[in-house]
């Protein structure tokens, strides 16, 4: 059956910008608006009591309503169930029993006047009152003083003497069922209905009726998800979530807006809404995979326009007859089943408009954007996911590809525009003239044990009295202590230089000042707060660094200490202070290695010992 004769050509993909935006609009304010006004949960989520009540003669909700309002009970909610001559009604009221904090204070001072209590207890969610008296007390005379108050009493109970002394009672609280048939034969000789049932759910029971039932809406989006990423490409996914998602949204501000209670049935409406939203763009993308194949080399917004076309027939159709169906509970159905029905024609709304303008549109970007990583793999001669990491960084071009692959040191960056470089080289060609101990105190992982590794051969290589001290994980934790720095000033050591920590050891550092010591902070972790008052820090992201990227890690930034020239001083016939005695650097630099020509790739290491001990100087 072809409801469209002939075969249309609509461009529904160059609708998709203002469609995108103003579904986003809209799902934005209906999760401000849930946010901040909430759904209105009926007693499967919020706790409470239902009664089914069938009356003998013709009566509306207004005159139950009436009449409930008149016995006190102003926050009942009376809704028809079945048809007129039914006249089945069900009465919603928050609470499982009549005892409140109010009443129970109330029903404390009627009690306390029969007589001494030694103690008194409410337990308000299971409608228990339970005290002991001094002296023992008739059952009836309690029942009638709490029932004084307003609170409806089932029992009281005595339990008998107690151990320390005195006579325990317990007394039962009636339901708020009791309450609703006290009101409703208020002023007949006899009842004019007859109970039908009676529900409680309580609130811990509602809250977790709740959970579950957003914990089923989660696991069936994620179990749709793997099996449209199964069954299509990858890049067709996401679309399909999104658009679930959507649906939802949209469903969910039914309720919002409507402030139909929201329950067990609406999960079951927005589980329904999810199944029918996933088997329509399923349909949609069935129908764009053959045609990529019939069509290959067609841009896919044009393909994607001719599947909705050919499908628009099949959609009209689909959602047309369900929609019948859902009038038809719509204008005979009542209650819960007129919640379903309209929550369920607004799902089939937005379900057929999100496998169009929300699906659709986000396969398209993720298609356009697999394209330009091609793309951009082919301009840069690298394999996509390389390529990718590249761009991420900012390096578009194959020249800008290649500078940053490159392994000539003399392409990295000046090591002097570091803040703090210069300082923390004169300093340790200070240590290394004057013959001055010098402790490395490194931190446990992979990174701070390579930089402390790197400066301590190099160190060694010019001769230097230098430690290491890597503190104990268990023990003594990440970064610097008081007592290893108390144990290192003891040991001899004027200078302590920091790897790969430091940068918030503000207390201990000013520790070290106090016990002599000067402080070389090289770290790589954000800087937060007041800075450590160190000799000198290098760190890229201090502030004031004027050192080109952020993205090193501390041996990275030790490197760059080994690697910085400096004027250094020679002895005359004798080893620069500042440079190895084996590779003299050209510009008598704390690193001797580095050549601007880029020919020498290598540092002044020379073999050494690497006797590194833990925990001790």
């Amino acid at each position: 059956m072809r409801i469209i004769k002939k075969k249309t050509n609509i461009d529904f993909i160059g609708k998709r910008r203002p469609a995108l935006f103003i579904s986003s609009v809209l799902n934005l304010a209906i999760l401000v608006g849930i946010t901040i006004f909430g759904f209105n949960f009926g007693v499967d989520f919020a706790g409470g009591t239902v009664v089914e009540l069938k009356f003998d003669h013709r009566v509306t909700a207004e005159d139950i309503r009436k009449r409930a309002q008149s016995a006190g009970l102003h926050d009942v909610s009376v809704q028809g169930i079945g048809s007129a001559s039914e006249n089945s009604f069900l009465l919603r009221l928050g609470g499982v029993t009549q005892l409140t904090k109010e009443n129970s204070a109330q029903a404390e001072a009627a009690i306390r006047a029969l007589g001494p209590i030694k103690f008194f207890n409410a337990d308000l969610d299971n409608g228990l009152i339970n005290f002991r008296s001094e002296k023992k007390l008739d059952p009836e005379p309690v029942k009638q003083a709490v029932e004084g108050t307003g609170t409806g009493i089932k029992e009281v109970r005595s339990l008998g003497e107690a151990q320390g002394g005195g006579n325990d009672y317990q007394v039962v609280v009636s339901g708020m069922a009791d309450r609703v048939f006290t009101a409703m034969k208020q002023g007949l000789d006899k009842p004019d209905f007859i109970v039908q049932r009676v529900d409680y759910v309580g609130p811990q029971v509602g809250k977790q009726l709740r959970n579950k039932g957003i914990m089923s809406l989660v696991y069936a989006m994620v179990m749709i998800l793997i099996y449209v990423a199964f069954r299509f490409d990858f890049k067709f996914g996401p679309g399909a979530l999104v658009a679930m998602v959507h649906d939802v949204i949209m469903v969910s501000g039914y309720f919002l807006v409507t402030r139909r209670e929201f329950n067990l049935t609406s999960i079951a409406v927005l589980l329904t809404v999810i199944g029918y939203s996933i088997n329509d763009t399923i349909v949609v993308y069935d129908r764009i995979r053959e045609e990529m194949v019939r069509y290959k080399g067609k841009p896919l917004p044009e393909i994607i326009n001719i599947a909705v076309n050919d499908t628009l027939s099949r959609t009209i159709l689909t959602s047309g007859v369900t929609a019948l169906s859902l009038v038809g509970l719509l204008i005979f159905g009542v209650g819960e089943i007129w919640d379903f029905a309209m929550a369920m024609l607004v799902g089939i709304i937005v379900g057929t408009y999100s496998s169009v303008y929300i699906a659709s549109p986000l396969t398209i970007w993720l298609d356009e954007r697999a394209a330009a990583k091609e793309r951009e793999a082919k301009t840069l001669k690298l394999h996509p996911l390389a390529a990718q990491v590249l761009v991420n960084r900012g390096h578009r071009t194959e020249e800008q590809a290649s500078a940053f692959l490159s392994d000539k040191l003399s392409d990295l960056p000046d090591p002097s525009s570091m803040k703090g470089m210069s300082k923390a080289v004169e300093r340790i060609c200070r240590a290394l003239r004057e013959k001055q101990k010098v402790t490395l105190y490194g931190d446990y992982d992979v990174d701070g044990v390579c930089s402390t590794s790197l400066l301590y051969l190099f160190l060694r290589s010019l001769g230097a009295n230098v430690a290491t001290y890597i503190p104990r994980r268990l023990g003594e934790g990440y970064g610097l202590n008081a007592k290893a720095i108390e144990k290192i000033a003891a040991d001899g050591s004027s200078l302590v230089v920091t790897l790969d920590c430091g940068i918030t050891a503000v207390s201990e550092v000013a520790r070290a000042n106090q016990l002599g010591l000067d402080v070389i902070i090289v770290d790589h972790h954000q800087v937060s707060g007041e800075m450590p008052p160190a000799l000198a820090i290098l760190n890229p992201h201090q502030p004031g660094c004027g050192y080109p990227t952020r993205h090193l890690c501390a041996a990275g930034v030790a490197f760059n200490l080994w690697s910085q020239p400096n004027s250094g001083e020679a002895r005359p016939g004798g080893p620069r202070l500042c440079g190895t005695a084996r590779n003299p650097g050209p510009q008598g630099g704390l690193g001797a290695g580095r050549q601007r020509g880029g020919e020498r790739r290598h540092g002044g290491f020379s073999p050494g010992a690497s006797n590194q001990r833990r925990g001790s100087p």
